[in-house]
């Protein structure tokens, strides 16, 4: 056997007609075999079979199964009449279950995946196996048969009518010799039929003694997670089947799958259209950073079909670029614009777009980018994640807005971050929490919180807050990401970590910081030494705290500078702006402060061991609790109304709020205690 010929064959002569020369039959339960269109099937099977030369003649008396013609789907009929699409790749997966087949026990193969990874199109790929020349011996002649339970269950009225079903479709089979039946979304036998719900008859305590004999063959397909919650709690069901993993295919294998299979089938579909060069690279690369959710090749095909319709319903005939990045912005919300950066553009302005958002931490900005461009520039190993970094200050210098900023630049979202509070993992039991329980124990099939959010988001920023308050085995969890990009769930189940960025964030060595050095002032020598002062305490103490095998697989310790009073305008002008958005946005008014008002929020909101945070603080209670609110209940804010803020400095440089509209003027006054 040749799967690697096959492969090569099948695609060059799906559709021709040397290779489809069989009619349509179906199975017929007519009383008069002599007349019925049974006897004319197996005739003309018969002499189609001749004419391919590879495939024996079937016997005329060949045994007639009405209920599986009823109940099922004949796969490899499908594959004579080229019905099925091409099957690009998965030689191995296909090699696999065929020596299950072929052995002369437990030969059930079951295959195992996640939704859309082409489960269902390996068992197609059998059928199209089964009906070439280069079909196995023992295998030609096979019939796949797709069963449809639902079509069983379907119109039961009265116990035992679906036990007769089941029974008379295995008894067929099992006459027919030749059949192997293939049942998607195996996990569904579990129950089907019982309508007592207490574990009685269903299909799998059916389908048991058959497949203990030996009579009957039957391919299983269903996700890894169905598989452990339904068949594997079965002992005696699932020893009778043997696991077939089907891995996501890599980028270059769903490249192939997309130029060798799918557009070919597209351009058929939707006459007259081409694809712009470049356009299946630009639906992998957008599908994976943007649809996390769902596994390739099923979401890069999606794209790609959704921008044939739309460039159709256009009137254009060629899918461009654009249109792929049209239809994911339509599923992901995400402008257009952002997603028509290249990644060379966006490394470039990395450093000036968080310089533009974080104040005064520009040492701590420039290793960053110098780390994730090194990761993106493919001279890094592929295999551990884009950068991993311990970001150490005290609160309100800038450590959480920086990691935010670092997202949205470098996923497209300020809400691409994995957060987590790692006081919460101060005991070693924890662990169980962010991988999942272990096989036997509550809460095994859940999943953990860590795993699970990696799955639905491995495009985007891992922050653990507080990392110095974790227990150390739960920092030894981290040690597999950080070195070889992939964490262990508690099933035994992998996941992919090497397109995150994993950023923990410390306070440790803060207290000592603050007693020595000075340098809060304007003096550049002062905050000289007080950044030389903290950048030793820091380390001393991140490098007493942590194991060294823990801060080896770290790319960087970064050491945030504390802010001066200087540092505060251009972040009281940030937050004001906010403010003044939110305002527009409710009232439809704008607001100004004057430059003693400024000054004032700065002077009562600086304290160099709380960095930025008391300046906040302030701008809500002061300005927005106490003046906007105040105003709004009032009536005062009123559409195109201006609010201006100032200082009254005979009453001991409280606040004043003034709101003009174009023929009134409102004043209010609040005294800052």
């Amino acid at each position: 056997m040749n799967l690697g010929e096959y492969r090569g064959r099948n695609q060059g002569n799906q559709h021709s007609e040397n290779t489809n020369p069989l009619k349509d039959f179906s199975l017929s339960s007519d009383e008069d075999e002599s007349n019925s269109p049974e006897e004319e099937r197996h005739d003309s099977y018969s002499e189609s079979e001749e004419v391919l030369g590879h495939l024996p003649a079937t016997p005329k008396n060949r045994v007639i199964t009405p209920f599986l013609d009823k109940y099922g789907n004949d796969v490899t009929r499908m594959a004579r009449h080229g019905e099925l699409d091409s099957i690009i790749g998965r030689e191995k997966e296909i090699e696999d279950t065929l020596l299950i087949l072929a052995r002369r026990t437990k030969s059930n193969p079951v295959l195992l995946g996640e939704p859309g990874v082409g489960k269902t199109a390996i068992a197609e790929g059998l059928a199209q196996l089964f009906v070439s020349e280069y079909a196995p011996r023992d295998f030609i002649g096979k019939r796949l048969i797709e069963l449809d339970l639902t079509a069983m269950v379907a119109g039961t009225k009265y116990r035992g009518e679906f036990e007769e079903r089941i029974k008379k479709v295995i008894s067929e089979a099992q006459k027919a010799g030749d059949v192997i039946l293939f049942i998607d979304e195996l996990h569904t036998i579990i129950g089907a039929g019982d309508s007592s719900n207490n574990g009685g008859l269903d299909a799998a305590n059916i389908l048991k003694p058959a497949l203990a004999r030996g009579g009957l063959q039957v391919i299983g397909a269903t996700t890894v997670r169905e598989y452990q919650r339904y068949i594997e709690k079965d002992r005696a069901l699932s020893r009778r089947f043997q696991p077939v993993v089907i891995n996501e295919p890599s980028s270059e294998e769903t490249l192939a799958i997309l130029e060798e299979g799918v557009k070919p089938q597209l351009q058929k579909h939707y006459e007259g259209i081409v694809f712009e060069a470049g356009t299946s690279e630009l639906a992998i690369e957008l599908s994976s950073r943007y649809i996390p959710k769902r596994y390739q090749p099923d979401k890069a095909i999606d794209l790609l079909e959704e921008a044939a319709s739309k460039a159709l319903i256009q009137g254009s005939t060629e899918v461009s670029q654009d249109h792929l990045r049209e239809v994911t912005s339509l599923i992901t919300g995400i402008p257009v614009a952002r997603m028509s950066i290249e990644e060379k553009e966006r490394l470039l302005g990395l450093e000036q777009e968080l310089r533009s958002e974080v104040i005064n931490q520009d040492q701590a900005i420039s290793e960053i980018s110098k780390a994730i461009r090194r990761a993106r520039s493919g001279l890094k190993d592929p295999a551990r994640p884009i950068g991993s970094f311990i970001f150490v200050g005290t609160t309100g210098v800038g450590k959480t807005h920086l990691t935010k900023t670092l997202a949205n630049a470098m996923f497209d979202s300020p809400e691409a971050i994995i957060q987590l509070d790692m006081s919460e993992y101060m005991e070693k039991h924890s662990i169980s929490r962010l991988i999942g329980a272990p096989p036997g124990y509550r809460g095994y099939e859940e999943g953990g919180e860590l795993t699970e959010k990696i799955r639905r988001q491995p495009y985007s920023i891992l922050l653990l807050d507080e990392l110095e308050k974790a227990h150390p085995d739960v920092c030894n969890l981290f040690l597999q990401i950080l070195e070889e990009g992939r964490l262990t769930d508690g099933s035994g189940s992998q996941v992919d970590c090497r397109n995150l960025i994993i950023i923990g964030t410390s306070n440790l060595g803060a207290q000592s910081s603050g007693s020595g050095g000075g340098g809060i002032g304007f003096s550049s020598t002062h905050q000289d030494q007080a950044r030389q002062h903290d950048q030793v305490q820091y380390m001393e103490a991140v490098g007493q705290h942590f194991r060294p095998e823990f801060l080896n697989r770290i790319d960087n310790v970064i050491v945030f500078n504390r802010l001066s009073e200087r540092d505060l305008q251009p972040i009281l002008d940030r937050e004001l702006r906010l403010v003044e958005d939110r305002l527009a946005e409710k009232y439809d008014c704008s607001l100004s402060l004057t430059v003693a008002a400024k000054r004032f929020l700065i002077e009562e909101g600086f304290h160099p061991a709380y960095g930025a945070r008391p300046l906040r603080r302030m701008i809500e209670q002061k300005i927005v609790d106490d003046l906007l609110v105040e105003e709004g209940l009032q009536g005062h804010l009123v559409k195109g109304a201006h609010v201006s803020i100032d200082v009254d400095q005979t009453a001991e440089q409280p606040l004043v709020i003034t709101v003009r509209e174009k023929e009134a003027e409102f004043s209010a006054s609040a005294v800052i205690g």
